[in-house]
């Protein structure tokens, strides 16, 4: 019932047309109800009393109730599918635009192929019980009640015979409920499973085949299927030992009234008509119980897979805007402080402690350190990808969290290692962080970004489709189109997170010219492992551990001889760095 009632709120949207569905249900459901009294009549009054008048009479009325029922079929149908698809559209986008705000520590939590499985075909499934199950349960129940009234009119003493199958039938839905839930429940999560192994084995096919690892990627892929072949098996042998038994327990109701029934007719208690009718009615009863049985089925498929769609809708998002936080009509400064700054991805586990320090606007910082040592995750807490746990981070003297987060983000440009190009053109991944630009303004974006001359080169220019993922792309050329994006939004903070680590010598010239275009009047966080790009920074700070353990400038921590030191001594020959502290010394 918690399922129906949080789905309900998306069909009340199509209130109009379910109401249109319910008549026709009724209408059709009347007419089904109809038939076998009418064929006692046709038989009764017609052919044993020889009376022609009646047999046409009646027969011509069946004939326009079919045209009618056709008919009825033909809107239903229509009507269902704006439903089905209309509510299935809604949902997606809702979940789709859940999943936008939700914030990374979900996503660093959850398989990418599990939530891709969930948006699609769990959503998917939820088509068939909003309408066909609808439909089916509708006219089941009405079907069922209706049919039970006329045989009781029929015949009482027959009618109670038959509450015996119906009520171990009853029994059996109950017992399959219990269990199939558990199993389909199973299913959906393997399934994403599946989906979550196969993205990323089509994702990671490069490597894959560069460590010609194909045999062993198969294994593992085809023992996740394995797990799925089984419980869909299990799922499947649970269905055909309880649709079995329904068949079975139907098959005795009817025996019950053909022995009962024609000893009745033999012994002149009931004509032959009713008996037809009876045995006509009967059936009307057991259908809907099939049907009640095909829709419980439906309904634990649907139940399964909305658990896991409203789990990302009820899915909490720890960062979002405050109370009261505001936009600003002006651009920021860019004056960024640290202070006391703690952070962890798990409860206390910090990645970052104690973090202290404080950047004016338009100067160059570098953020240097070993692998794992936070140099990624300090600037991430910037755009509030991740809120710090203690501590407070300030831009322009007013903490991050006053500031409503599509404006904060809208003032920070990110250069990363290597950038998300989107399937698509050129024109249209430059323009992706900014909105009503004019061709020109692209164009003089991607000159800065030196990023013209091989767009102009392609056979469709700017309009040119970059494939998925941007794979027809050069990580240069995907690299300074991300430039050419950072450009145009014209941000006043920039962050360059190892923007030069996978570049060739000629990309690299271009790229680092496009930047001290880029850079020029920014408060600008480089990560660099390579020291040699951070020389002429205004500050240089050093972490280890998710700790700052040095600050200065080049000169001052090679001086220092500490841990910058040490890393720049695993770059250079160590005779190397002392002629350029000696040289340094003289210019300062």
């Amino acid at each position: 019932m918690e399922f129906i009632k949080k789905l309900k709120d998306y069909i009340l949207e199509y209130k109009k047309n379910f109401i249109l569905l319910i008549i026709i249900v009724l209408l059709r459901n009347g007419i089904d109800l109809a038939r076998p009294y009418i064929s006692k009549i046709i038989i009764d009054k017609g052919i044993i009393s020889k009376n022609i008048f009646i047999v046409n009479l009646w027969g011509g009325i069946l004939l326009i109730l079919f045209l009618i029922y056709s008919r009825l079929m033909a809107i239903e149908t229509v009507t269902s599918n704006k439903i089905q698809q209309g509510v299935v559209y809604r949902l997606r986008n809702k979940v789709y635009h859940k999943l936008q705000r939700l914030s990374l520590s979900y996503f660093n939590k959850e398989k990418k192929g599990d939530i891709l499985s969930k948006l699609m075909s769990d959503v998917e499934q939820l088509q068939r019980i909003i309408t066909d199950g609808f439909i089916i349960f509708l006219m089941s129940i009405f079907t069922f009640f209706g049919a039970f009234f006329i045989l009781l009119k029929l015949n009482k003493i027959l009618t109670l015979f038959m509450m015996f199958p119906i009520t171990g039938i009853g029994f059996l839905v109950y017992t399959f409920t219990e269990k199939a839930h558990k199993g389909y429940r199973e299913l959906r999560k393997i399934r994403g499973e599946l989906t979550s192994s196969l993205q990323e084995n089509i994702f990671g096919i490069k490597e894959i085949k560069a460590y010609a690892r194909e045999k062993r990627q198969l294994v593992k892929f085809s023992f996740k299927g394995r797990k799925f072949f089984k419980i869909n098996i299990y799922v499947a042998k649970l269905w055909a030992t309880y649709q079995s038994w329904i068949i079975f327990l139907s098959s005795v109701g009817y025996l019950i009234v053909i022995w009962f029934g024609g000893r009745k007719v033999l012994t002149g208690e009931i004509s032959i008509g009713t008996l037809v009718a009876y045995i006509g009615y009967l059936h009307l009863l057991y259908t809907p119980i099939h049907q009640l049985n095909h829709v419980n089925h439906l309904m634990q498929h649907a139940r399964a897979a909305g658990e896991r769609i409203f789990g990302i809708m009820d899915a909490y998002s720890d960062v979002k805007d405050s109370l009261g936080a505001i936009s600003l009509p002006n651009p920021l400064k860019g004056n960024v402080k640290f202070e006391n700054v703690y952070f962890a991805y798990e409860k206390e586990n910090y990645v970052l402690k104690n973090i202290s320090f404080e950047v004016k606007g338009g100067e160059k910082v570098a953020l240097v350190g070993p692998s794992g040592a936070g140099k990624s995750t300090l600037v991430s807490l910037i755009p509030r990808f991740y809120d710090v746990n203690k501590g407070a981070i300030y831009i322009d003297e007013k903490e991050i969290k006053n500031y409503k987060i599509f404006y904060l983000r809208s003032q920070i440009g990110i250069v990363l290692q290597e950038p998300f190009i989107f399937s698509g053109t050129i024109f249209e991944n430059i323009t992706f962080g900014k909105e009503d630009v004019t061709e020109d303004e692209v164009i003089e974006a991607a000159k800065l970004a030196n990023a013209h001359e091989f767009i102009s080169n392609l056979p469709d220019g700017y309009e040119t489709d970059v494939g998925d993922m941007g794979n027809s792309l050069s990580v240069g050329q995907k690299q300074r189109i991300a430039i050419a994006r950072v450009f145009l939004k014209n941000p006043s903070i920039l962050i360059l997170d190892e923007f030069t680590s996978s570049l060739d010598a000629e990309s690299e010239s271009l790229i680092l010219e496009a930047l001290e275009r880029l850079i020029e009047g920014r408060t600008v966080f480089i990560i660099a492992h390579r020291l040699s790009l951070v020389r002429n920074v205004d500050k240089i700070i050093v972490l280890n551990e998710g700790e700052i353990i040095e600050k200065g400038t080049h000169l001052q921590l090679l001086r220092k001889r500490g841990l910058y030191y040490k890393l720049y001594n695993l770059q250079y020959p160590l005779e190397k760095i002392e002629k350029e502290i000696n040289e340094l010394n003289k210019l300062f």
